[in-house]
């Protein structure tokens, strides 16, 4: 369903984006990504088969390095081509994410911090597609004997990090509990409004029990935001407290369910 139908998921979940390692932005951005771009999940896919096959080599080679080098030149010229456009992809979209992100971030936070984002890659992350092959190859070939050592691919998109920041701090390393929370609902919402401005078609929202961790406040920020997006939302949450500040009138179409000893009723 990836690029077919749109969808931003907000969940609990989400807080590993912040608190856990680099592995979990690059599947955000992944993920992000690919909604808006069926060229770039095609390249992540070669580019993981490629990385895949170079490794075997890597492992399984027991000759002098002078002999590997040949044998590696096809799966590098692969590598590179196919990573570099990755990178170039991931640089424009992030840069342009940017915006959306601060917009929501300022408006759940109303308390003038300001948030960043750092794409870091292992090159000066660039849109222009020939600039990253040139520091890509560069690169593998500086690192070749560390390669080879390691038995692993270790230069190119697979290692990338997006780092985030509050006021210049890293959030990851310093941010609170509650600035971790707002920082992961600001990106869901980011995406969303990303995605409608980009695709032909409305994102579909699914929240799933987000409002335990979200004071009143920001709950009816959040439900207002969303409120005002013309895209279909579906919400799941454990109390009722999150509904009854809802307008249920009929402009904005909505529908309240409640499940309960699985039997459902239609509450408006």
């Amino acid at each position: 369903l990836i690029g077919m139908v749109p969808v931003v998921v907000l969940s609990p979940e989400d807080q590993k984006l912040t608190y856990e390692g680099p592995a979990e932005r690059r599947t955000f951005i992944d993920g992000f990504v690919s909604q808006i771009s069926p060229a770039y999940l095609r390249d992540l896919i070669s580019y993981n088969r490629i990385r895949k096959q170079r490794n075997r080599l890597l492992q399984e080679f027991s000759g002098p390095v002078s002999a590997l080098l040949p044998l590696l030149e096809p799966w590098n010229s692969q590598l590179v081509r196919t990573g570099s456009r990755i990178v170039a992809k991931r640089t424009g979209v992030i840069e342009n994410f940017r915006n959306y992100f601060d917009r929501q971030f300022k408006s759940l936070n109303g308390i003038g911090l300001k948030p960043d984002m750092n794409y870091q890659t292992f090159c000066t992350p660039d849109e222009n597609v020939e600039a990253v092959i040139s520091a890509y190859e560069q690169e593998l070939k500086e690192n070749v004997f560390r390669e080879v050592e390691r038995e692993q691919t270790l230069i190119g998109p697979h290692r990338d990090e997006v780092v985030f920041y509050l006021d210049g701090m890293k959030l990851r390393n310093y941010g609170s509990q509650g600035q971790h929370r707002l920082f992961s609902v600001a990106l869901k919402l980011a995406q969303l409004f990303y995605y409608s401005d980009e695709l032909d078609d409305l994102p579909v929202m699914l929240l799933d029990d987000v409002f335990g961790n979200l004071d009143k406040n920001k709950t009816e920020i959040l439900l207002d935001t969303l409120q005002k997006h013309p895209g279909q939302t579906f919400i799941t949450s454990a109390s009722e407290w999150p509904f009854k500040e809802m307008d249920w009138t009929g402009q904005h179409g909505n529908t309240w369910f409640r499940v309960k000893d699985g039997i459902i009723n239609r509450q408006n």
